[in-house]
C-alpha cells in the first residue's frame, strides 16, 4: 500500500513539473518596464534600481512613475514622451503632441 501511495505522489510530481508548476516561480524574470514579475519577486528591485515587481500588477514597475503625481488626460503635460499614472485609475497617460500643444493622453 505505501508503494502504491509513493508512485501516486510522483506521478503528481511528474505531471506538475511537466507544466512548470514549481519552476516558474523560482525563475528570474526579465526585468523590463511593464514586464512580467513573480511572486517571489513581489516588492524587490530590479538590478539597475530603476524598477520594482509590484504586487498589484504583477509588473516591473518605474519607481519614478510610481513617484510621480497622478495626471488628468487632456491636461497639459511638460515633456513630449513623459509617462504617468492617471488620476482615479491604474492606466499610465503618455505625454503626446496635440493641436494645442502637448496633453497627456492614453
Amino acid at each position: 500500500m505505501k508503494v502504491a501511495g509513493y508512485t501516486l505522489a510522483a506521478a503528481v510530481a511528474v505531471s506538475l513539473s511537466a507544466f512548470g508548476a514549481g519552476s516558474a516561480s523560482a525563475a528570474p524574470s526579465v526585468q523590463r518596464d511593464g514586464g512580467p514579475c513573480y511572486v517571489h519577486e513581489f516588492g524587490k528591485d530590479s538590478a539597475d534600481g530603476q524598477l520594482y515587481c509590484s504586487a498589484l500588477t504583477n509588473s516591473w514597475t518605474s519607481k519614478a512613475l510610481s513617484r510621480a503625481a497622478k495626471v488628468n488626460l487632456g491636461d497639459r503635460c511638460p515633456q513630449l514622451g513623459a509617462r504617468a499614472y492617471v488620476y482615479r485609475t491604474d492606466g499610465v497617460a503618455t505625454c503626446r503632441q496635440a493641436n494645442d500643444g502637448l496633453r497627456w493622453q492614453w
